[in-house]
This record gives structure tokens, sequence and C-alpha cells, in this order.
């Protein structure tokens, strides 16, 4: 199996495990404040895209 897929396989079986793991996002930047927005999710509770 190539590195990839096991590294894919380990995160899917972290999957039940109380695990934290963020994609961080930007929507840009706030008008009123000029300050850039960053945003997270928790990529192992999201059930589907």
């Amino acid at each position: 199996m190539s590195d990839l897929l096991k590294s894919i396989d380990a995160r899917t079986k972290l999957a039940g495990a109380n695990k934290l793991e963020i994609l961080l996002f930007s929507l840009g930047t706030d008008q009123r404040t000029g300050r850039k927005e960053t945003f997270g999710i928790n990529v192992f509770k999201v059930r589907e895209v």
C-alpha cells in the first residue's frame, strides 16, 4: 500500500475517536475592521459535503 493510502487509512480510523483536525480557510477581509478573517472546521465532524 502506498504511503498516501496508509495516511488516508490512518486518518479514517481516527473518526470514531475524540480527535481534532481542523481545516482552516479564509472568506476574505472584514470591511468594517480591515482584518482578514480565518475560520476552521473540525473535519472529523463533517458527515457529507
